[in-house]
């Protein structure tokens, strides 16, 4: 998965998330989505974009689970090492609002 698609990956679980915890609990979650415009690869720009993206995606599932843990939706979440564990994690959460 291209650092794109899983920036639209976060985004659309967020977008899910945010509406079915303001749905269910009644509580707004302030994150602000993803937006990076995306340099080609030819760019001299790509590798650093790379990089902001992946810190970027890190701090909106930060954020996230903060904001969810405070809220009480989630007791704890595990660390999460890669992409792998933050696309379960927003999985799991996405799946476990969608039983509302």
């Amino acid at each position: 998965m291209t650092i794109k698609d899983q920036i639209n990956y976060v985004n659309k679980s967020l977008s899910v998330i945010k509406s079915k915890v303001k749905a269910v609990f009644g509580v707004n979650l302030n994150i602000d989505e993803i937006n990076l415009s995306a340099p080609t690869k030819h760019n001299s720009f790509y590798y650093s974009y790379v990089i902001d993206a992946e810190q970027e995606v890190a701090r909106v599932v930060d954020q996230l689970i903060d904001q969810l843990q405070r809220q009480n939706i989630i007791k704890n979440a595990d660390r999460l090492e890669d992409w792998e564990d933050v696309k379960r994690f927003l999985d799991y959460v996405v799946d476990k609002l969608q039983k509302y």
